[in-house]
């Protein structure tokens, strides 16, 4: 089974470095263009919840080194279908609305 544990020293002390250290700020400054830039990308005039959301979602979606392709997706109610592909190392799911 897998350890989902979070050793919170580790992820303080992280957070520190990035915002002590040169190189820390621009990873910083890097990563805050890269997530503009994936919301100016989208095509979709994005509130700040939205952005939020889809910022998130990629994240957690964010397939690990040598997982698995998407598997199989079970459609929920409302929805007609439901696919994904993998782009990029992010797992891009797609519902299509029941008509």
């Amino acid at each position: 089974m897998a350890d989902y544990s979070i050793d919170f020293k580790k992820v303080d002390a992280a957070f520190q470095k990035l915002a002590d250290s040169k190189d820390g700020n621009a990873a910083l400054d890097g990563l805050a263009k890269a997530l503009d830039n994936v919301g100016a990308q989208s095509g979709q005039k994005l509130n700040t919840h939205e952005l939020k959301y889809l910022l998130t979602n990629l994240v957690e979606q964010k397939q690990a080194p040598g997982a698995q392709g998407p598997g199989f997706l079970t459609p929920t109610t409302g929805v007609a279908r439901v696919s994904a592909r993998v782009q990029s190392g992010f797992l891009i799911k797609t519902a299509v609305p029941a008509s």
